[in-house]
Parts: structure tokens; sequence; C-alpha cells
């Protein structure tokens, strides 16, 4: 019979690193499927701020390519017109780094957890501290959610020390 401390170590580990992956992987898969969507639109305009194709007009500080709706032009994006301040490789770059890299932080984290692995669960912590800083407005819970990372962890090894050869307790 497995030992009791074992089984509940081994439950806060799951409680923890779940708890703390779901919050940040929830928010960075909406991000990425938004940012997904706007290489899809046909009213988005890539151009970083000041450039210019040669021969576009500029307006609000971006230069928009000829053929390109204003918001009060008729069209399909009479009603909406947007302009993102950056290129779409540029774009592209900061959704794999940013969210995807949350994203995949969290899944590192559940996996973890549920294999029993804390070197993968520190990984996943690691990871999530370097994502503070690109970040921005989720700095805080980024931030929590490496604590809980490196709480599971420790959990884990408690559980690994406490159960015979490390065999998952239920």
């Amino acid at each position: 019979m497995p030992d009791p401390a074992a089984r509940g170590a081994k439950r806060w580990s799951i409680l923890l690193g779940v708890l703390g992956a779901i919050p940040i992987g929830a928010v960075a898969a909406g991000s990425l499927t938004v940012q997904a969507w706007q290489f899809l639109d046909p009213c988005v305009h890539w151009a970083p701020p000041g450039t210019s194709d040669g021969h576009g007009s500029k307006r609000e500080g971006y230069f928009l390519p000829p053929g390109s709706l204003p918001a009060d032009s008729a069209g399909p994006c009479s009603s909406r017109f947007t302009t993102i301040g950056q290129t779409k490789r540029q774009a592209l770059t900061l959704m794999i780094l940013v969210p995807g890299g949350l994203l995949m932080a969290s899944v590192l984290a559940i996996f973890g957890v549920f294999t029993s692995k804390p070197r993968i669960i520190q990984w996943a912590a690691l990871m999530l501290l370097v994502e503070v800083l690109p970040s921005f407005s989720l700095a805080q819970l980024t931030l929590a959610e490496a604590i809980l990372c490196l709480l599971a962890a420790w959990q884990t090894r408690r559980f690994l020390r406490a159960s015979p050869a490390g065999v998952y307790c239920g």
C-alpha cells in the first residue's frame, strides 16, 4: 500500500501544476487565435510606422499602399480598417516567442506533473520566468505560474522520495 504522504504530495503536485498552467495557457491560446485571424483578415494592413513602398500615402503615421481603403471609403473594409505597426514576419516571430512560449511552458508543466518528472516542471518554470519580461500585462500571472510550477516540482520530488521506486500512487 502506498504511503499516504506520497499520495498527498502527488495530489498537491498535480493541483499546483494544473491550477498554475490553465489560466496562462488559456490566455496564450486566446492570444494566438486572435493573432492568427489577423493574418487572414483582408482589412488588416501590415506596415511599421514611417515606412513606405515608395508610392504609398501617409495616414495617421502609417503609409498605406495604393488601393488600401481607409475607414471612410466604400467596400468590404468600410466599417473597419486596421493597420498593424509591424510586418507579418515581426508579428509571427513575436507570436511564436511570447504567447507560443507561454503555451509551451503550460503544456510542459501539465505534462511534468502528470508524469512525475520534476525536471520538466522546472524547465517549464524557467521558461515562464524568461517570459515574464516580454509578457508585460501578464507578468504577474506568468510569475505566479512559475512559482506554482516550482512548488509542483518540489511536491513531485517529495512524492518520488516517499513512494517505492517512484511508482504512481493514484
